[in-house]
């Protein structure tokens, strides 16, 4: 068994790289530039998302020679105007002891200089829109979508769906137009204003960025009439169907079956990412947990969850322990933790977990300066998955 309780100094390392529509080519490694970095991984989703903050000063140059710390500040400010203003949707990969330890793609930009706090994030950018809406007579329709191809080419295709009512068609497709405009292109937006003399100064002015994990770009889009076609048949399916035709930045990796029937279709629209989730709520046949995530290369893997225990608690002094044989605390994944602090019994009849003292774990974090990662535990109800397999079924009954 191996200790995962750390290792000192920075035992990551920090690429960037072009956006996976312009063919992810190495662009820097920016881990020295890079303060306060931290990453989480998800049981449902994989790897989530991870932060830090480049400041335009060097703290680490506090004291030395004006002219060194003008210097520094100078070659920062060029590398942060830089990430600013081109860097939006570009690959970023952490890895640890040779390995790939976390990846995703920048998704915010928060720029704080003299005062002035600036953002540019992704999730305000829309390039393929369409109104659906109700008529002057009540009758419904909708506009054909709206594309902006040049942004689709930078950010891949993210779709919004407008809904009016009481509107004439030729008002809904001016909206439609009008909102394309407007959304296709990332904004900086400025946030706020502040005066301050604040000793800190040189730990706020700066970037803070934020990357998503690749699964995040499930919910660019909705689920497309390829994949609900209104058929009934095994859920796994539809989940698969879903990767291969809703999810541009994905790719399906080991999906396991899965033969609750299940009707493909859905009344209103419905992003990928929410459809997904919808389905392994649903569980299977036997009311067990399933799971579905993305780690390395953007595969998504759809699964039943493993409820052996990975880890062991074994207090503050020992830690956490990684049974399979880890090493990093980077590559620390969610899964179950046995609290070997507690009293083990086995596990109420009909629950999924093996022992009392188990724990699911929903998220793992891990941060620079920290010597172990972080889990951060969640109750798994077993009553919540027989109520959402039961819907399920009954949806199936009466057509739903």
């Amino acid at each position: 068994m191996a200790d995962v309780s750390g290792l000192a100094g920075r035992p990551y390392s920090l690429r960037c790289f072009s956006s996976p529509l312009m063919g992810e080519s190495f662009i820097e490694d920016f881990t020295d530039n890079a303060l306060r970095y931290r990453h989480a991984t998800r049981y449902l989703g994989g790897y989530w998302d991870a932060s830090w903050f480049i400041p335009f000063s060097d703290p680490r140059l506090v004291g030395s020679s004006p002219f060194r710390q003008r210097a520094l500040r100078q070659a920062t400010e060029y590398l942060i105007r830089e990430w600013f203003e081109n860097r939006l949707f570009y690959r970023v990969k952490e890895s640890a002891g040779g390995s790939l330890t976390w990846q995703g793609i920048i998704w915010r930009m928060e720029l704080t200089y003299d005062g002035s706090k600036t953002v540019k994030d992704m999730e305000e950018v829309y390039n393929r829109i369409k109104v659906v809406y109700t008529d002057l007579n009540g009758a419904k329709g909708e506009t054909s979508w709206y594309d902006n191809l040049h942004s689709q080419a930078r950010y891949g295709v993210r779709e919004l769906i407008i809904p009016m009512d009481n509107v004439s068609a030729a008002q809904a497709e001016t909206r439609a137009q009008t909102e394309l405009t407007q959304l296709a292109q990332p904004a900086e937006t400025a946030v706020s204003f502040t005066q301050s003399d604040a000793e800190d100064e040189i730990y706020r002015e700066g970037l803070e960025v934020r990357a998503a994990g690749d699964i995040f770009t499930a919910n660019n889009r909705y689920v497309g009439s390829v994949s609900a076609d209104g058929a009934t048949g095994n859920l796994s399916a539809f989940v698969q169907a879903i990767v291969e035709n809703d999810c541009q930045f994905l790719s399906v990796g080991n999906i396991q079956t899965n033969a609750v029937q299940v009707r493909r279709s859905y009344k209103t629209p419905t992003r990928a990412w929410d459809a997904l989730l919808d389905l392994v709520e649903i569980g299977d046949s036997q009311f067990r947990p399933w799971t579905i995530y993305s780690h390395g290369g953007a595969r998504v893997r759809y699964e039943l969850a493993n409820n052996a225990p990975r880890y062991e608690w074994r207090g503050r002094k020992a830690g956490l322990v990684d049974l399979i044989g880890g090493g990093s605390p980077w590559a620390v994944l969610p899964g179950v933790i046995r609290d070997k602090t507690r009293r083990s019994t086995p596990a109420v009849p009909g629950a999924f977990l093996q022992k009392s003292n188990d724990a699911w774990v929903a998220e793992i974090e891990m941060a620079s300066g920290s010597t172990q990662p972080i889990p951060k535990p969640f109750r798994h109800d077993d009553d919540a998955l027989l109520e959402a397999y039961r819907m399920n079924q009954q949806w199936l009954e009466e057509g739903a």
